[in-house]
């Protein structure tokens, strides 16, 4: 778990710490700049998170940081947890539409996405909370049929079953265009993309149940997947959403994908996203 302290660290842990085994053991990695030594990084808050987990203390350069962590990763970390400062998109020249800047994740962010092979979990701290750390009472989970979207529902399964917070699975229909073939063809029941996710959503709250939480469905429709999201997050007053996302790298940029980088910029509420290992670039 790399840190420099800050509440977006303690909400990176605070979901790891609920959703992960309590016989998980963790590493706590301190991120040091030049000239900086541990004790100049005080890790006291995330230390009460992890009280009751065995843990060591380590420290990683800032420069190679991402590489040192990927290096360890594969001795046998099952996931690396890193919680991302709150700063919106910042619009740079000659950069692709959609493709996040560094403000928008953070530079260790960046390059743990291009160099682990492990799951990482990204959290980004929810706005106007002063400081405080989020009451997680209701989350949000987009449901899709990708491994990672999977690893997003079993966190948000296992945090509702630490804490009893509700658990809300959603699928968005894209409707760019209500023609009145779709129109009718909804009306008829024979469409295709409503059937895919009504089943996508049945299987998801199936896996719930068998975890012992009782999930609630919703199934909405919209132009634009992020915007109807981050409406439901606020419509059910969910404090956390959880997303998959797949990291992608091209013309040296990183990028999560259109939906996951748009409700992490716009959402006021806690955004965690799990990317798996198999989509990790």
């Amino acid at each position: 778990f790399p840190t420099r302290s800050g509440k977006h660290s303690l909400v990176a842990a605070q979901i790891l710490h609920f959703a992960w085994p309590p016989e998980a053991e963790v590493t706590i990695a301190r991120v040091l700049r030049d000239g900086e030594r541990p004790a100049d990084i005080g890790i006291e808050p995330v230390l009460n998170v992890f009280h009751e987990r065995s843990h060591e203390i380590t420290a990683v350069s800032w420069d190679g940081a991402a590489r040192e962590l990927a290096a360890e990763a594969r001795l046998g970390f099952g996931v690396i947890g890193v919680g991302v400062a709150d700063v919106r998109r910042e619009e740079v020249d000659g950069l692709p539409e959609g493709f996040h800047t560094p403000t928008l994740l953070g530079d260790l962010a960046n390059g743990l996405l291009e160099e682990v092979t492990v799951p990482l979990l990204i959290a980004r701290p929810a706005r106007n909370q002063e400081g405080r750390l989020p009451v997680i009472s209701r989350v949000v989970v987009p449901v899709t049929g990708t491994r990672s979207s999977r690893a997003a529902q079993e966190v948000a399964f296992s945090i509702s079953a630490d804490l009893g917070t509700e658990v809300v699975l959603a699928h968005v229909v894209d409707r760019p265009v209500a023609s009145r073939v779709a129109r009718l063809l909804t009306r008829s029941g024979t469409d295709t993309k409503v059937d895919v996710a009504e089943q996508l959503l049945e299987e998801a709250a199936s896996r719930a149940a068998a975890t012992g939480v009782q999930a609630r469905t919703e199934l909405r429709q919209g132009k634009a997947v992020a915007d109807s999201l981050v409406t439901l997050v606020e419509e059910v007053e969910a404090d956390l959403i959880v997303l998959g996302g797949s990291a992608r790298t091209t013309e040296g940029h990183v990028f999560l994908g259109h939906i996951v980088e748009q409700v992490l910029e716009e959402s006021d509420a806690t955004v965690a996203v799990v990317v798996s290992p198999s989509e990790v670039p």
